[in-house]
């Protein structure tokens, strides 16, 4: 019987973590990173009611557990999105010629258009050698186009690898459509 009501108790548990983040998702707009910081710190105090609870008022503490729960997900959910926008490519940078001085992260991609590949940015600057804010991770695409097109096309890649440090120039779009919102795209 006790294993039945564990069962119960941790599919409550993830419908209260899924019914936080849901909520999250449905926001029109993010709050301030403080909000989700007093949010996640709400949660553990009650989650730390509500085991106290078990002992003293054993009705008053599931529903006490499974609040917390769905607020800790609504906080930290919040939390990450916002970090994850702090990092977007700022849209007076698209489509600026840049210099970027970085490591290739994984294995290029290589087929008959190009190259691609993950990116971790250590430095970029702009044309005047001013230092520029950028994602710290983008997707970068080396293709064989024409030299209207950007700094360094025309040319087909050289052989990369993963780990190898470049400086390259580069002209950086924001992320548009389906593609992985976890990293930006470019052109090298």
């Amino acid at each position: 019987m006790k294993e039945a009501q564990g069962g119960w108790a941790l599919a409550l548990a993830a419908l209260a973590w899924l019914a936080g983040v849901g909520l999250q998702l449905q926001q029109s707009a993010l709050q301030p990173p403080h909000v989700y910081g007093l949010a996640v710190l709400a949660a553990a105090g009650l989650g730390a009611a509500g085991l106290l609870a078990r002992r003293w008022c054993p009705r008053l503490a599931a529903p006490c557990l499974w609040l917390a729960i769905g607020l800790a997900a609504w906080g930290s959910t919040g939390w990450r999105a916002g970090g994850r926008l702090a990092e977007a490519l700022s849209p007076a940078l698209e489509g600026v010629d840049l210099v970027l001085v970085g490591r290739v992260a994984d294995l290029p991609q290589v087929d008959a258009e190009g190259a691609r590949f993950p990116f971790e940015v250590e430095q970029a600057r702009d044309r005047q050698g001013q230092v520029v804010p950028v994602p710290s991770r983008l997707w970068l695409a080396w293709t064989s186009g024409s030299q209207e097109d950007g700094p360094g096309l025309g040319t087909p890649p050289p052989p990369l690898a993963g780990g190898e440090r470049w400086q390259l120039p580069v002209r950086l779009r924001r992320v548009h459509g389906m593609m992985n919102p976890e990293i930006g795209r470019a052109h090298v």
